[in-house]
């Protein structure tokens, strides 16, 4: 059951051409860009916003997948869209499902190297990534359906159709004309009025993705601090 309904109106594609082509005005050169030429420029914007906010907010754009492990096979292919891991959970017994931790690069990865695992155990496992696969440590010796857990950030998709709408939050999707104007300008020879228009344009973005760093307020961000075995720990995950 859903408390809350979404009225937000997002900006389509051929709306946005059309916000850029006023920003032109009359007096512009618009006629002699294209709509594909401004859709390239538009999604060209859309990925630098979106970036900026996945460096502020890792898991504003998240998703989570599932696939199935198969016996002796220690590498799997990421979704295409990833642009970083978020958290990982595996399960080796088909029941019982553990958070994998991530290892600092494959050099880490000793089984790897050796074809054995000796080093990792199925109740404390690792993962690596490597160009375009996540690897485990240990290996998977049973074939199991969907036990493999991903939560990833995701690259937004580009604009296509012109009732397509860029996966972006609304304060944002205003902004993509002012880099596609910088362009523009760069194509009419007015370089440095271009520059200063992206230098603007990376300034509204900044502040608006600060805006929106702290979406939760309903408690101040803090340590937890308890005893395990071990003995003292800090626990920084709140």
């Amino acid at each position: 059951m859903s408390f809350f309904v979404l009225t937000e109106i997002k900006m389509i594609k051929s709306n946005l051409i059309i916000d850029f082509k006023n920003m032109i005005g009359p007096a512009g050169k618009g006629s002699e860009v294209s709509d594909t030429g401004i859709t390239t420029w538009l999604n060209d914007a859309k990925d630098r916003v979106a970036a900026a906010i996945l460096d502020t907010i890792p898991d504003f754009y998240n998703k989570k997948v599932l696939t199935s492990s198969i016996a002796g096979q220690g590498e799997y292919a990421l979704p295409a869209d990833l642009e970083k891991v978020v958290m990982v959970s595996v399960s080796y017994d088909c029941t019982n499902y553990v958070r994998a931790l991530p290892l600092n690069n494959i050099g880490q990865a000793i089984d790897v190297n050796q074809n054995e695992s000796v080093n990792f155990t199925t109740n404390a496992p690792f993962y690596y990534v490597s160009g375009q696969l996540i690897g485990f440590l240990p290996v998977f010796t049973t074939t199991t359906t969907d036990n493999i857990k991903l939560w990833y950030a995701y690259n937004p998709a580009d604009m296509t159709e012109d009732t397509d709408e860029p996966d972006l939050p609304k304060k944002t999707q205003s902004l993509l004309k002012y880099w596609a104007y910088a362009n523009y300008l760069d194509q009419n020879d007015e370089h440095t009025a271009a520059e200063r228009m992206r230098i603007r344009f990376d300034d509204m973005v900044e502040r608006a993705v600060q805006q929106m760093a702290d979406r939760q307020v309903d408690m101040p961000r803090s340590v937890e601090v308890g005893n395990d075995a071990s003995g003292l720990y800090v626990n920084d995950w709140m």
